[in-house]
C-alpha cells in the first residue's frame, strides 16, 4: 500500500482550516460578538488562502511512492516537535496580548489566559506545521 501523493496537502489542509476556524472566531467574538457563520467564512477563506500559497508550485505533494510507515515515522515526531515549539511561542504572544488588554487585568488571569492557549492552540496548528516539516525532508531524501 502506497501513500496517496496529497496526504501531507490534506493534513496541512485541515489543520489550517481548523487553526483559522478557532483564531477567527475567537477574534471574531471579542471584537464584534457571537457569529459563527462570518468567523467560519473567514475561517475558509484564511485557509484557502494559506493553502494556496502553501500548494504553490508543486509543494507539499509526495512525489515518489511512499510506505506508510515511512511518512508516519517522518511525520509523527515532526508534529510532536513543532507542537513543543509552537507553545511558548503561542504562550508568550498570547500572555502578552492579554496582559496589555486593559488596566483592569491581573497579572493572575493573563497568565491562566496564556496557559490555556499555549496548550490547546498548538494542538490544531501542530499538524500543518509538522507536514511542511516532513515534506521538507522528504524533499531531501528525493520522496518529495
Amino acid at each position: 500500500m502506497q501513500t496517496p501523493r496529497d496526504a501531507l496537502r490534506v493534513i496541512f489542509g485541515v489543520s489550517a482550516l481548523l487553526t483559522a476556524f478557532w483564531t477567527s472566531a475567537l477574534a471574531w467574538t471579542a471584537a464584534v460578538g457571537e457569529n459563527n457563520l462570518v468567523a467560519g467564512v473567514l475561517a475558509v477563506v484564511v485557509a484557502v488562502v494559506v493553502c494556496r500559497a502553501a500548494f504553490r508550485d508543486g509543494r507539499m505533494a509526495i512525489a515518489s511512492p511512499a510506505e506508510p510507515g515511512e511518512l508516519f515515522r517522518v511525520l509523527a515526531p515532526r508534529i510532536v516537535g513543532a507542537y513543543l515549539i509552537a507553545v511558548p511561542i503561542v504562550g508568550g504572544v498570547v500572555w502578552a496580548l492579554a496582559s496589555f488588554a486593559g488596566p483592569d487585568q491581573r497579572l493572575g488571569d493573563a497568565t491562566f489566559v496564556a496557559l490555556i492557549f499555549a496548550w490547546w492552540l498548538p494542538l490544531w496548528a501542530a499538524p500543518a506545521l509538522g507536514a511542511e516539516w516532513s515534506w521538507r525532508v522528504l524533499r531531501k531524501r528525493g520522496t518529495a
